[in-house]
Parts: C-alpha cells; structure tokens; sequence
C-alpha cells in the first residue's frame, strides 16, 4: 500500500538471514487512490466515494459498486436506506436486509418489492393471492364506474374535463423523475406519487411481486399482462355490457340525437337499427365507450412499459488483464473493464440473454403498434364508425369522453396529446446516457405542447384552456429550473432553496387542480342528489 513500509527478508541454508532498511512507497494524496500493481496515483472517483492515498476506496452510503470493481461507483435509487456504503464490504458494498443485486435494485429471496424501491418481507402465499384478488377487483370496480358514469352522461361534464386535463398533468409529471440525477428523494418520491396515482401499474405492488417469486414467474409474465390490457379492456366492455343489461338501464341521449333517430323511425318504422337507443344500450355503443376510457387510462402504461424493456443499465463488475502489443514490438498488460448489462425496469435479466432479446423483440413491436396504433386508431375509428352509422350525434355520443369539450374542429386534440406523451417516454428511453441534453429534450417537447395550446385553444371554455396552458407551464418551468442542479459550482443554499422552489410548484399544482375541481364535484353531487330525491 502506499504510505506503507515494506520490508524484504533474504533467507539461504547455513546463512542469518538478513532484513533490509524500511522501502517505503510515495504516499498518494489523500483525494487520490493507488492504482493496484503500479506506483500511480490516481484522482479519486468524483461521487459517492472517498480515498486515502491507498488502494482502498471507501464507498458511501448511497452508493454501490461491484465487488470485482474499484473505481466504478454508482448511485443507487434507493438511497441511503437501501445502499449502505462499504460498511463491512471493503472489496465492494453493502446493501442492506432484503436487498440485493447490482445496485442493490433487486429483492431478495422472501422479500416483494412495494413502491419504486423498497423492499417488504412477503406474507404466506395463500394470503398474497387474496391481496392480489382484491387488488384487481377494485381496478375492476372503478373502472366499471368510471364507464358507466361515462354512459349516463348524454355530454361530458366540467368534472370529466378538467379530471380529464389533472389525469394528463400527473402522467407527465410523474415522469419528471427520471430527467435528473440530483432530485431530493422527497421531490422524486413526490413525481413517483403523481405517476402511480394517474396510471395503473403493476411496478411496485409487493403482494405481485411477491406473488410472482413464490410461483417463479420472472418479468415476463409481467410484461404479458401489460401488453394483454387492451385485450382486456374489450372483455371489459362485454362485462359492462352485461351489467348494463341486468340493471335494465336505457341510454341517456341528447335532443338531437332523439331526433335523429324519430326522423329515422318515421322514414324506415320501428325496425330502424337506431330505434334500440330508445329501449337499450346496444354492444358497439358501450364497448366504444369503454374503450376510449380504458385506453385513454392506460395509454401512458402501455407505452412507458413497452418501450422501458428496451432499456439496459451498464454496470462494470470487474476488470481483466489484457496483453497488447506497441508500435515499438514490445508487449505490454492493461486493465480492460468486465461489462455487464441488465434490463433497467428489473436487473435480474441480462440483456444478452435469449429470454431477454425474445422480450426486446416484443416490446419494440408493441411500442410501435400501441404507441402509433391507439392515437390513429382513435382519430380513424372515430371517422369510420361515423361514416358507418351516419349518425353524427350518436358518434359524438360514443366517443365523448375523448372529444368532449373540444372545439368542433380540434376534435382529434386528444390523439395530439397522446403523441406528446409518446415523445416525452421515448426522452426518457433514448436519451438516457446524457442527463443534461435529455432535460434540455424534454423540456423543448413540453414547450412546444404549451406553444399548441395557447396558439390552437383547443377547448370550447376559456377556463379549461387555461387550466392546460398553466399545467403545461408548470411542467415546462420545472424542466428548465432542474437544469440548474447541473451547474457544478451550485452552492448547499441554492440546491437546497431550488429544491424547496420545485417542491412548492409541485404542490401548487395540485392545489391549483382542486381549485378548479371543487365547484364542477359540488354542483354534480348537488345534481345527483335532487335526482335521487326525486
């Protein structure tokens, strides 16, 4: 070690041994580390370690690197909690009970991962399925909800609308996360929270997690049901369809509607394929229905999950010596790194596995087809059934949870965003390695979203533009201020008082959104109670 003092010992038969003087090595410099096998002194890693001028590098709390590896430190997402520094692990890192894996990303054996990074001991498999069960059952209740509300309603409500603007805010909010490296883990729980309460996910539901570990279910399986959800929502339809019928309830259809189809009975007589909206809720209206809620729900989950698989995290586990020849003939050794790449939504999959390259395949197929499928898929779908039925008012009716409150001309406006929503997770994916020019992306993306909307004004009212204009702006200021946790010379003061900045837009924004929510909930509870009354 450097600093050391060495001694050499000379031993032969029938001779006293012989000891020389003290050979000491140079000392490195504290903020320096010997390289192993030389007498080079090299700079210390620039984060999450700390050298004393010997080959031991002492890694911090909240971060990991390889047992194999000296000098590769990364940073864990779970953070201090989770990664423990070197601790009792002086040829790598530490992490703590339940935790394992590169990064300390993975659960270990009893153990089920619940939220974005911590992991839980898991309960016996009997009871993890029941939480499983009930889980799914109260996705599949508020969605039934959610559909047959949409049905009742003969135009979308001020409620729908603005839920409608607050559920596209928080999907793209909750992707805030994944642009910076040095959010507080308050402000990244924060982006995390509005993420998984605008889009359904099966990441971080540790009775899943635990419930796929007990029955040896990898991510896969996972994937599959991701990519089955739109195959489900039809099933979905067909059940709303049945509930629908039990309950006997009729359609409730605006005046113009009702006079479309009376025009219709008078020409053609009771059999006229619209005279059943009088009586019945027929199968293609309420699938369509359903349809453009649960897709509109899931849209941001089918994208973000497909195109994530494509995504590996590089981790350098080791090093090996390779023999070179110079210019000059003569042979020398270098260290070259040991690589290893692992799929980023679950590291135990090495992405040079077969499993993994049938599951890339996959995933770039499914984020192609979901990604450019669904927004074209609304944008056609909606002019085909109208051509079909010619029923203008009874295909406004139908998709008018995705086209209500849209000018008559922009009433595509929802596909746009959806479009948007693609290019920000396709940021995300792609644009990964370079943190700085992935903020710099990001933001231009939501720039010229906020530019659409002041200059299109989309909305019939004037309030519900605003209230997209000021969510976009908020989105937008908050990209381009994380952009300053990339000046190096940021003083504690000022990362701390930008922090505290975000932290309050942040919530601001959810205080603007209820706001703007309580009146349309009050009268609509106000309304529903007089019906009920009466």
């Amino acid at each position: 070690l450097h600093g050391v003092s060495h001694y050499i010992e000379f031993n032969s038969p029938g001779l006293r041994s012989v000891t020389t003087p003290a050979i000491r090595t140079q000392t490195c410099a504290m903020t320096d580390y010997k390289k192993a096998m030389s007498f080079e002194c090299i700079l210390c890693p620039p984060e999450g370690a700390v050298c004393n001028g010997t080959e031991n590098i002492t890694v911090l709390p909240g971060f990991w690197r390889s047992p194999g590896s000296t000098t590769d430190i990364y940073e864990c997402k779970g953070g201090p909690n989770v990664c423990l520094g070197s601790g009792a692990a002086p040829n790598g890192s530490d992490c703590a009970e339940g935790y394992e894996g590169p990064m300390c990303a993975l659960c270990a054996t009893g153990y089920g991962k619940s939220g974005a990074t911590s992991c839980t001991v898991c309960e016996a498999e009997d009871t993890t399925i029941t939480y499983v069960v009930l889980i799914a059952l109260v996705f599949l209740v508020a969605v039934l909800g959610w559909v047959t509300f949409t049905l009742r309603k003969d135009e979308v409500t001020e409620v729908s609308i603005i839920f409608r603007t607050v559920v596209n805010h928080l999907q793209a909010a909750g992707e805030l996360g994944e642009f910076s490296t040095q959010w507080s883990p308050f402000l990244r729980a924060l982006f995390d929270f509005q993420g998984a309460s605008s889009s359904p996910s099966l990441s971080g539901v540790q009775a899943l997690d635990c419930m796929l570990k007990q029955t040896d279910k990898g991510y896969s399986t996972v994937f599959a049901i991701y990519m089955s959800l739109p195959f489900v929502s039809v099933c979905l339809g067909i059940f709303v369809f049945a509930v629908v019928r039990v309950l006997k309830l009729k359609p409730v259809i605006t005046t113009a509607l009702r006079n479309e189809i009376e025009r219709d009975i008078e020409a053609i007589g009771p059999q006229a394929k619209t005279a059943i909206l009088l009586k019945r809720y027929p199968l293609y209206m309420v699938i369509i229905t359903s349809l453009c809620v649960t897709m509109f729900t899931l849209y941001q989950t089918l994208i973000t999950q497909s195109t994530s698989v494509l995504k590996c995290n590089t981790v350098t586990i080791g090093y090996e010596e390779v023999s070179q020849r110079l210019q000059d003939g003569s042979i020398t050794v270098v260290q070259q790194p040991i690589n290893e790449q692992y799929m980023l939504v679950d590291m135990s999959l090495n992405c040079e596995s077969p499993e993994y390259l049938t599951l890339y395949t996959a995933a770039l197929i499914f984020a192609v087809v979901y990604g450019f499928g669904i927004p074209i898929a609304f944008v056609f779908g909606y002019k085909f059934v109208n051509a079909r039925i010619a029923k203008p008012e009874l295909t406004k009716l139908m998709f008018t949870f995705l086209i209500g409150g849209y000018k008559e001309h922009l009433w595509f406006w929802q596909a746009v965003i959806m479009l948007r929503k693609m290019v920000l997770v396709c940021v995300i994916v792609f644009i990964g390695e370079n943190k700085s020019l992935q903020s710099y992306c990001a933001m231009w993306t939501m720039s010229a979203a906020l530019v659409l909307q002041i200059w299109f004004n989309p909305n019939e009212k004037a309030e519900h533009n605003m209230v997209e204009a000021l969510s976009l702006a908020l989105i937008t200021i908050t990209l381009n201020l994380s952009l300053l946790y990339f000046w190096p010379d940021m003083p504690d003061a000022g990362n701390f008082f930008l922090t505290l900045v975000l932290i309050l837009m942040t919530l601001g924004a959810l205080i603007m959104f209820g706001y703007f929510l309580y009146q349309p909930i009050k009268a609509s509870v106000w309304e529903a109670l007089g019906e009920a009354k009466n």
